[in-house]
């Protein structure tokens, strides 16, 4: 009876995501920080280096099937994310549209109302 690799993730929260699915299961984890990882999530509370999950061989294929679901879920909720992070950048395009067609107006107007009075005291 071996431990195998299952995945190596970037962050903590897929990690997290993986091994409760995986507990529910009652399929044991062994986590283990790359390179550096461990010193730097203690140093500045997160590492760049990843995350390697292990479980035992007889429970990878159900782990990979699982761990591949999560990842499908984490897929959908990045697309999520990114559409409304359009409409938000649409929504703000829309708004300081809104704002010039209000403003420039308002300075023409102050523009040529003091040439005029600069003229004026000119002659």
């Amino acid at each position: 009876m071996g431990v195998t690799l299952l995945i190596s993730v970037p962050n903590e929260i897929e990690a997290g995501m993986i091994e409760t699915l995986l507990a529910e299961e009652n399929i044991p984890v062994i986590r283990k920080q790359r390179g550096a990882g461990q010193y730097l999530e203690i140093y500045m509370g997160m590492s760049t280096y990843g995350i390697d999950l292990y479980v035992a061989e007889e429970h990878l294929e159900l782990a990979k099937a699982l761990a591949g679901q999560t990842q499908e879920q984490s897929g959908e909720l990045d697309e999520e994310m990114e559409q409304a992070n359009q409409q938000r950048q649409k929504m703000r395009r829309i708004r300081s549209w809104l704002i010039l067609l209000m403003v420039v107006p308002g300075l023409l107007w102050l523009v040529i109302f003091n040439l005029k009075n600069l003229i004026s005291i000119l002659r």
